[in-house]
């Protein structure tokens, strides 16, 4: 009697345990999915913002492209561009903003460089007198990506809007930055 209690009771604990792992599971399931979508809508990633060593790897995988880019835009005369993801159609030329008035690219090579920038999570290139900014994080407050200093320098902060932080990266002339106006305001 007493062996038929005690395995009677080893099932009812095999049971609770079996039990309290589904409960586990079907909570998480239901729990963490919202969260990493919160996540996303609020910072722009699941993981976070990227960091240096990130924006190092994507300058070395993308540096072909980067490079055309970099050349077009030096080469164009123009003293501010704007070139953003939402502008780059599948097909044709893409069309840039630049020194007050709509150009289209329909350079082939750049136009190429361009579309794989922008597959590949780039969300917008912007060139004034001093840098070229591939950006390629934001959310609400704060934007995250590489720059290429045009003078060959280390870029002023005025090249930038609320710059907090200003990496070198391997590459000569190449950086990566961060602008945030809640912490820019909060430094001035």
């Amino acid at each position: 009697m007493g062996e038929v209690k005690l395995s009677h009771a080893k099932a009812d604990l095999k049971m609770t345990i079996r039990s309290l792992a589904m409960i586990a599971l079907v909570l998480s399931l239901l729990i963490i999915p919202p969260m990493l979508i919160i996540r996303f809508v609020f910072t722009g990633s699941f993981l976070g913002p990227p960091g240096a060593m990130y924006m190092e790897r994507s300058l070395q995988r993308n540096r072909g492209s980067l490079d055309i880019v970099v050349e077009y835009l030096m080469n164009s005369g123009f003293v501010m561009a704007n070139i953003r993801s939402d502008t780059a159609s599948n097909e044709g030329s893409i069309t840039m903003f630049a020194d007050g008035r709509s150009n289209v690219i329909s350079d082939e090579d750049t136009v190429t460089a361009i579309r794989s920038l922008f597959r590949r999570g780039y969300r917008g290139i912007f060139m004034n007198e001093s840098v070229i900014k591939f950006q390629r994080w934001s959310n609400v407050s704060a934007i995250r990506g590489i720059a290429f200093s045009i003078n060959r320098d280390v870029p002023d902060e005025s090249a930038f809007d609320f710059l907090i932080d200003l990496v070198p990266l391997s590459e000569n002339d190449w950086f990566f930055w961060v602008e945030n106006f809640n912490e820019w305001r909060r430094n001035q």
